[in-house]
């Protein structure tokens, strides 16, 4: 496994890249990330002809991620969707 560098000692161009995924993630809540999530799941699925439920379910509040947990859950069994849209 390759050993990672310290921050101090990135390349340019993969502290431009750290730079920016941080940049992504400042102000956005846990709750914007999922319903993001979500729409993605939804939207893969729909596109292939499938109807998929996803919901975000709010938790309690977690100290590691300083706001309230926000799980998704969704009616796909063991990742694969359980009917087709009834759209076509």
């Amino acid at each position: 496994m390759p050993r990672l560098r310290p921050v101090h000692r990135l390349s340019e161009q993969e502290a431009s890249l750290a730079s920016a995924i941080a940049d992504e993630r400042k102000g956005d809540s846990e709750r914007a990330r999922n319903a993001r999530l979500k729409e993605k799941i939804e939207a893969y699925w729909r596109e292939r002809g499938f109807e998929v439920c996803v919901n975000l379910i709010d938790g309690p509040f977690t100290p590691t991620l300083r706001e309230n947990r926000v799980d998704l859950r969704s009616d796909l069994i063991n990742g694969l969707p359980r009917k087709e849209s009834d759209e076509q």
